[in-house]
C-alpha cells in the first residue's frame, strides 16, 4: 500500500518549500530486506492544503490536487499512482472559449538568469565546450543552484516547474544520470580549458585580479585533493582550498582551481601566474589580502616579477610607524577626496623591502583613512566592551579562575580591553581597560596597501584592493547560499564537476548582484529576494497549446527594468 511523504527544505531566501512524494515499501529477495520505491507528486502550495501535478504526469502537468482528496483516496486503497495518470479535463475551472488550463509554470527567476547566461555569453561558451546535450544540462543546473541553492537531485523538479529550452531538462537531468553528466564534466579537462579560455576573453581579460583561496571541508577522505591543513571553517574535517580569480572592476568570477588542502596560500601565486598567462591574460597584477603578506612572500613575488596589490596588517611595526608619522597629515581635509559615496583621505609613502642580497627595494605604501569608518567601529567596540563590563557586574565570581573563564567565553576579540581584578568583598570583578581600548580603537578607520606598480593613484589602488569585499561575499555565498560547505562524494571526478557548476552559479550571481547594484538597489533587496520576487511571475498553459503569462507587478517590472531584462514574452 503507498503513502504520502512530504519531503520539506528551505529555499535560498529562507522559505519552506515541500515536495509530495508517493512511497511504496517492496521486498527485495536479492537484498533479503524491504526498499523504498518514491514516485514524485508534485510540489505543495504555501496553504498546505494543495499540490501542484509534476509534469510528469503528462497533459495534468501543472494541474491542481487537493492533498485530503489524494489521502482519501490512498486510505480506500485506490491505486493512486493510475488515477493521477488519468486524463482529468475538470481538474481546473473552465476558461473563456471552452479551452481548460492544463498547468502553471513559474516564469520569472529562470528567465532573468537564462537571459543573463545568454547575454555575457556563459550560454553560448558552456554549450561550445561541452556539447549541445550536456551543455544545456550543465547550465540548468547552475540556473537551480544560483536560484535555491539546494541538492543537485531536485534540479530535475526545478526545471520541469520552469521555461526552459527541453535540453535544460532532458533525460540526462534524471535522478539516475544527472551525477553521471557531473562526473563527466568535471572529467573532461580539454572542455574546462575551451571554455575558460573563451570566458577570460568574452571577460575583455582584465589586468586588475583579485585572487582569493577559501576551504572547502569533506566528508569524504579518499579524494585525492582532501588533506589536512589549516582549515577556515574551524572544523576537524579534510579539506580541499578552492582558489577563485575574478575580475577586480567588476568582480566576476574568472577562473578558479582546486589546490590540495595543505598548500600554503602563496605558494600557489606562481603556478597560478603560469595558467593565467596560457589562458590568455597578459601583464596582470594580483590583489591579495592582508594574511598573505610576510617580507618574504612580498620579496618572493618581486623576485617571481609577480604583479600584486597587497594589504598589510598592522601587527607589522614598519605600518605602525607609517599611521604614528601620518596621523596628523590624515586629520586634515586636505587629503580627502570621494570613493563610492563614502569620504577617504589618502597619503603616499616609501616601503621598503630587503630584496636580493639585503639590499633594500621600495615600494608605494598608500595609507588610507576614512572618518565615518572609524567613528562607527570606535562606538560599535566601546558599546561592546560597556556592555560586558555590565553584564559581568551582575555576576559574582568567587575565584580568579572563574571570571577569567567567564571572560573567555563572553568577550570574544574585546577580551583584551577587559581585565579581571579583585573587589573590595573578596571577590573578583571584571573592568574595563582604559588603554587598551584606547590602543584596540587607535588604528580603526585606517587601511594599508602595498604595490609594486609605482604611481598609481589613491582611486586605482583603492578600487583594486577594496574590490576583494565583493569577492569574499561571493566565496561565502558559493560555500553557505549554493551549498558547497561540505563535499561528500569521494570520486574526484564528481567533485570536479560539483565545484564546475558552482563555478557557473556563481557567476550567474554575481552578475545579478552587479546589476541590482549599478542600478543602486543592492542595499534595499538582496539576491536571493530579488529571485523570489521574480518567482512570482507566471504563466498558464491550456490544454489547446496556447500559453498566457499572467499578469506582472508594477515592482517587477520594475527590477526587470533595473537588471536590464526584457519582460517575457
Amino acid at each position: 500500500m503507498s503513502y504520502l511523504q512530504i519531503q520539506r527544505n528551505r529555499g535560498g531566501t529562507g522559505e519552506e518549500l515541500a515536495y509530495v512524494h508517493l512511497a511504496r515499501s517492496l521486498w527485495d529477495p536479492a537484498r533479503g530486506r524491504s526498499v523504498q520505491r518514491r514516485v514524485y507528486v508534485g510540489r505543495l502550495e504555501q496553504s498546505g492544503e494543495r499540490l501542484v501535478l509534476s509534469k510528469g504526469y503528462g497533459a495534468r502537468s501543472g494541474q491542481i490536487v487537493e492533498l485530503s482528496d489524494l489521502r482519501r483516496r490512498l486510505e480506500s486503497g485506490e491505486d493512486v499512482e493510475a488515477w493521477l495518470r488519468m486524463p482529468a479535463p475538470g481538474a481546473l475551472p473552465a476558461a473563456s472559449g471552452g479551452d481548460v488550463p492544463a498547468g502553471v509554470a513559474t516564469v520569472g527567476d529562470a528567465h532573468v538568469l537564462l537571459h543573463l547566461a545568454r547575454e555575457i555569453g556563459l550560454a553560448g561558451l558552456v554549450e561550445a565546450a561541452f556539447g549541445a546535450s550536456a551543455g544545456p544540462a550543465l547550465l540548468g543546473l547552475a540556473l537551480h543552484q544560483a536560484a535555491e541553492g539546494r541538492a543537485i537531485y531536485l534540479a530535475r523538479d526545478w526545471l520541469d516547474d520552469r521555461e526552459v529550452p527541453p535540453a535544460m531538462h532532458g533525460s540526462l537531468l534524471q535522478t539516475d544520470r544527472v551525477y553521471g553528466l557531473i562526473a563527466a564534466a568535471g572529467s573532461d579537462a580539454p572542455a574546462q580549458e575551451q571554455f575558460f579560455r573563451g570566458w577570460i576573453a568574452a571577460s575583455g581579460r582584465p589586468a586588475a585580479l583579485i585572487y582569493d583561496i577559501t576551504s572547502i571541508s569533506t566528508y569524504a577522505r579518499d579524494l585525492e585533493l582532501a588533506e589536512w591543513g589549516y582549515n577556515r571553517d574551524g572544523e576537524s574535517l579534510p579539506q580541499i582550498n578552492l582558489a577563485l580569480v575574478s575580475d577586480s572592476r567588476s568582480g566576476r568570477p574568472l577562473w578558479y582551481r582546486a589546490l590540495p588542502g595543505s598548500i600554503p596560500d602563496v605558494s600557489t601565486l606562481r603556478l597560478t601566474g603560469e595558467l593565467l598567462h596560457d589562458l590568455g591574460l597578459q601583464d596582470f597584477s594580483f590583489s591579495l589580502d592582508r594574511g598573505f603578506y610576510s617580507q618574504a612572500n612580498v620579496r618572493g613575488m618581486l623576485q617571481e616579477q609577480i604583479g600584486f596589490t597587497i594589504g598589510v596588517p598592522f601587527s607589522v611595526a614598519q605600518a605602525r610607524a607609517l599611521v604614528q608619522r601620518h596621523r596628523a597629515a590624515l586629520g586634515s581635509t586636505k587629503r580627502s577626496f570621494p570613493f563610492h559615496d563614502h569620504i577617504m583621505r589618502h597619503v603616499r609613502a616609501d616601503w621598503k623591502v630587503k630584496g636580493e642580497r639585503g639590499r633594500p627595494r621600495g615600494l608605494d605604501a598608500h595609507l588610507f583613512f576614512e572618518p565615518a569608518r572609524q567613528a562607527e567601529a570606535v562606538i560599535r567596540t566601546e558599546s561592546g566592551v560597556f556592555a560586558l563590563e555590565a553584564k559581568a557586574a551582575a555576576e559574582r565570581f568567587d575565584a580568579r579562575r572563574d571570571a577569567w573563564e567567564w571572560l573567555v567565553e563572553n568577550a570574544g576579540s574585546l577580551r583584551s580591553c577587559l581585565a579581571v581584578r579583585p573587589g573590595p568583598d573578596g571577590s573578583w570583578r571584571i573592568e574595563r581597560k582604559p588603554r587598551a581600548v584606547a590602543l584596540a580603537t587607535s588604528r580603526m578607520g585606517f587601511t594599508l596597501v602595498l604595490t609594486d606598480r609605482r604611481g598609481l593613484a589613491a582611486e586605482e589602488v583603492l578600487e583594486r584592493y577594496r574590490g576583494r569585499d565583493r569577492v569574499e561575499k561571493l566565496l561565502d555565498t558559493l560555500k553557505n547560499d549554493d551549498g558547497q560547505n561540505r563535499l561528500r562524494t569521494g570520486d574526484d571526478h564528481s567533485a570536479a564537476g560539483r565545484l564546475f557548476v558552482a563555478f557557473l552559479a556563481l557567476v550567474l550571481h554575481s552578475e545579478v548582484e552587479r546589476r541590482l547594484r549599478d542600478a543602486g538597489l543592492l542595499r534595499r533587496i538582496t539576491v536571493p529576494q530579488f529571485l523570489a520576487q521574480m518567482r512570482r511571475i507566471k504563466s498558464v498553459r491550456m490544454a489547446t497549446g496556447a500559453r498566457h503569462l499572467l499578469e506582472i507587478s508594477r515592482r517587477n517590472r520594475d527590477l526587470l527594468t533595473a537588471v536590464g531584462v526584457p519582460l517575457p514574452e
